[in-house]
């Protein structure tokens, strides 16, 4: 398989993985299809390119095909056309120095992840524990924007557990905990370290923890009503959520993506022609890349079969 031609594809699926969530299911508000489709996307797109490729591999009709490990006999068993690489030498120095870049990339941004989660457990070496709901922890630190980590919530100082904005809150937070959406946070963290050199995973981590938002969001109108709850974002806009949010294992109250929600909660109309023309139109896509997968392999050996019999030939009976 051309490596090159793989990682393209593979590229080309999560960019059309990411716009039918933009484009298709977060319009119809589709938040649990589109948390677990964000959520397989990266293994999805890496497996359906190689699946692809081995579904069928051609032959001539009549055809003997016997592989050994160093020989590729066309034809009659007699006839044999050995296949040497001309330019192995220059493809495996070029496979090696593209696995010490990725391997080098690879340990910078690990690197660069627990320089940043030992920043963080630093910022919430003063958290106190404040109460304890359904076995949840809930702690006060010195700052201004609520948010969870993994099974625990952490609340500004400030907040008055005795106010309606602590019930608000606490609701918004419990969601993300009874989701396990920590859980997405993870594994879509471990997929941008092995996928470090594709900027796309970015935008897949921050769609997901848009829907987390969405729909916790979701559990908190349904419960008090959208008027509150809008003042109390409102009142947080002006919060520092940029160190918070960068960590990505974090579920932020404000974050970047705080308009959408905003128009989400009050804007109530779907509409249903583009997202459902968009969604048709991106499993297309995606099956025409599988498609394509499979035929570039099977053109790649039919190639190969032709330079042999073209160098060689069949033995004159």
């Amino acid at each position: 398989m051309n490596l090159l031609l793989y990682f393209s594809q593979v590229v080309l699926l999560l960019i059309v993985g990411l716009l039918l969530y933009h484009k298709g299911l977060k319009p119809l508000r589709w938040f649990n299809i589109s948390r677990w489709w964000l959520f397989f996307l990266p293994p999805f797109a890496i497996l359906l390119p190689y699946i692809s490729s081995m579904i069928s591999v051609p032959y001539a009709p009549g055809e003997e095909i016997v592989v050994t490990l160093n020989t590729v006999r066309i034809g009659l068993v007699e006839n044999s056309a050995p296949i040497e690489g001309a330019n192995s030498g220059a493809y495996f120095t070029s496979i090696t120095v593209g696995l010490i870049v990725y391997l080098v990339g690879l340990l910078y941004f690990l690197f660069k992840l627990i320089i940043d989660i030992n920043g963080f457990k630093k910022f919430l070496s003063h958290a106190m524990p404040i109460d304890e709901t359904n076995g949840v922890r809930i702690y006060s630190y010195d700052g201004h924007l609520p948010f969870t980590f993994m099974n625990r919530i952490y609340l500004p100082g400030q907040i008055d557990r005795s106010s309606e904005d602590y019930e608000l809150v606490l609701t918004h937070e419990l969601t993300h905990v009874k989701e396990k959406h920590w859980v997405d946070n993870f594994w879509l963290m471990g997929w941008s370290l092995i996928l470090w050199f594709i900027p796309v995973m970015r935008g897949i981590r921050s769609a997901i923890q848009e829907v987390h938002e969405f729909q916790a969001d979701a559990a908190t109108v349904n419960r008090f009503g959208p008027k509150n709850y809008l003042c109390l974002i409102v009142s947080m806009l002006k919060s520092d959520y940029h160190r918070i949010e960068n960590l990505n294992t974090v579920s932020p109250f404000i974050s970047k993506t705080i308009k959408t929600r905003i128009m989400m909660i009050t804007d109530k109309k779907i509409s249903w022609k583009l997202p459902t023309f968009t969604i048709a139109l991106s499993f297309l896509l995606i099956g025409g890349l599988g498609f394509m997968s499979c035929q570039s392999e099977q053109a790649g050996i039919e190639s190969e079969m032709e330079e042999v019999m073209e160098t060689h030939g069949p033995k004159p009976s």
